[in-house]
């Protein structure tokens, strides 16, 4: 290999790990504005809600002309043995009907807030 070619190599790596440290960067500024929305006060009408069905939603059509989906977020979480993982569903909504829904199906939880924040902060989002 000849020196152009190491200092070509040498210069595409030192931008890979600047655009990683970039991203990284990025990446913890969002969490914390996500911490911040979070730890926000929501008032009364938030209801909070986990599922072991990741893709649980409902369709509020209160409004025909505006049908709102109502869908929970997939987290993934690492076991206390730390050697296997598992998922979850998770919602926050102000959605009146879908709390209303959701409260009453045998295959939610309801949770506090707390546990919904420490949920977002612990669990990583993954697919459905």
């Amino acid at each position: 290999m000849t020196s152009t070619e190491e200092a070509a190599k040498a210069k595409e790596a030192a931008k890979v790990a600047k655009d990683a440290e970039s991203a990284a960067k990025d990446h913890k500024a969002l969490e914390e504005k996500m911490v911040d929305d979070l730890t926000a006060d929501d008032g009364e009408d938030f209801g909070y809600f986990r599922s072991k069905l990741l893709g649980l939603s409902t369709l509020d059509q209160t409004d025909p002309a505006n049908p709102v989906n109502v869908r929970f977020e997939p987290r993934q979480f690492l076991s206390e043995d730390g050697e296997t993982t598992y998922k979850r569903g998770f919602l926050r909504t102000n959605n009146q009907r879908a709390i209303k829904v959701f409260s009453n199906d045998s295959n939610v939880d309801v949770i506090s807030k707390e546990q919904y924040v420490k949920a977002m902060k612990d669990g990583t989002p993954t697919s459905y």
